[in-house]
């Protein structure tokens, strides 16, 4: 063979396959239609049913606990707590929205009023966290963020009439929390001032 002729068998075979490899892509060698989307996920497992255990609770929700996502003795099946929306990145709500799944996390709505004892100053940046704690069967988990609704407050009643004295909305904390299939115990923990330690325990349920 030539060297000419070789060469000319290299171009050929080289503008078959890109003819080909169009014709895979597009459908028709040379168009530009854009490929068809790909298949969204199905989150029709989003529709199951969130039950409530049938058992005493450990306890009664103490009154700077507002609200509480999963709702406290949840029986809630595990594809929706592991689900976080496509493409959206959500440090968690305690709005109980199972629609839109828990990403494995468990949020509180925690009110600093009835936390806070005289003198306290919660107004710093991150006072309210290093202060409090969340466990999963006695393991800490790490909290996400927070989802400030509030200002902090400054418990000063010697001077009702100042502004840091007026109790807002409280604000969402949130903690990772990948719990497994089964009955997990939930407790969140506060540091008062003055050393005592508020506490909450309730159960969470896993299942498929």
């Amino acid at each position: 063979m030539t060297r000419q002729y070789i060469l000319q068998v290299v171009v050929l075979l080289f503008i078959f396959n890109i003819l080909g490899s169009c014709t895979k892509s597009t459908g028709a060698p040379g168009s530009t239609k854009e490929p068809e989307p790909m298949a969204t996920q199905d989150a029709s497992f989003l529709l199951k049913p969130i039950r409530i255990m049938e058992m005493t609770p450990i306890q009664p929700r103490p009154n700077y606990i507002q609200a509480v996502s999963p709702k406290e003795y949840s029986i809630v099946p595990l594809d929706i707590y592991r689900y976080s929306p496509a493409g959206i990145e959500i440090i968690g709500s305690a709005t109980d929205n199972p629609e839109e799944g828990y990403q494995s996390t468990i949020c509180l709505r925690v009110s600093s009023e009835p936390l806070a004892e005289e003198g306290d100053d919660l107004t710093p940046l991150g006072e309210m966290e290093k202060r409090m704690a969340l466990y999963v069967n006695y393991t800490q988990m790490e909290m996400t963020g927070s989802v400030l609704k509030t200002l902090p407050v400054i418990h000063m009643p010697e001077n009702p009439d100042d502004v840091r004295t007026a109790w807002l909305t409280p604000a969402d904390y949130c903690w990772k929390a990948p719990l497994t299939l089964g009955q997990h115990q939930i407790e969140f923990t506060f540091q008062q001032t003055s050393g005592k330690v508020e506490h909450y325990t309730w159960v969470l349920e896993i299942v498929e």
